[in-house]
């Protein structure tokens, strides 16, 4: 702790573990250390290593994640068409707000990585959804949020009609005929 309330961390890395979690992060578009090291202070560079991190991971910061492959398209839409189902399908008050939050976490995602844009968890998937709506002249992160305060208060309509308009933007709901390649088959 600093000054005994502040905390503060430390990150340890070898060049292999950056380079681990580089590529780990990069394949789940999720850029925590992409982040991290892209937009760091750095304290001490005897070999120049730190800038030389610095730039790369903020240039692949800067070129965003790769798109979505087709497969993963259909799957996100589908899960989230499966979701929305089971919102409009609940009796349960607690039930539907689990869902809500679920919902809304696989809506913004979709809305992210369906635009070739990095995504996050947390408080990063509502920064980078906001980062987003400014950018492209949206209102996502705040409809999204005011949505799962409407299935707290008893209304999944807002909810079902903000989601429904993300899934028509990369092709609408799926569910009849969707299929799921032989996991097994190499």
């Amino acid at each position: 702790m600093h000054r005994g309330t502040w905390p503060v961390e430390l990150f340890v890395q070898t060049e292999a573990s950056l380079q681990h979690f580089r590529a780990k992060e990069h394949a789940e578009r999720r850029p925590s250390t992409l982040r991290l090291v892209g937009h760091s202070c750095v304290l001490v560079d005897v070999d120049g290593s730190g800038a030389f991190f610095q730039e790369s991971y903020a240039k692949q910061l800067a070129l965003g994640p790769d798109p979505l492959s087709d497969s993963e398209l259909r799957s996100s839409r589908y899960r989230i068409t499966d979701l929305l189902d089971d919102l409009i399908g609940s009796e349960d008050p607690a039930e539907r707000l689990m869902i809500a939050t679920t919902v809304w976490h696989a809506a913004a995602d979709l809305l992210l990585t369906g635009n070739s844009r990095w995504t996050g968890s947390g408080k990063w998937l509502h920064r980078e959804l906001t980062t987003f709506d400014r950018t492209a002249g949206t209102t996502y992160a705040q409809t999204l949020a005011n949505a799962v305060e409407s299935v707290a208060s008893g209304a999944v309509e807002p909810m079902v009609n903000t989601v429904t308009e993300v899934l028509d933007l990369f092709g609408g709901r799926l569910f009849d005929g969707y299929q799921v390649g032989d996991p097994t088959a190499v």
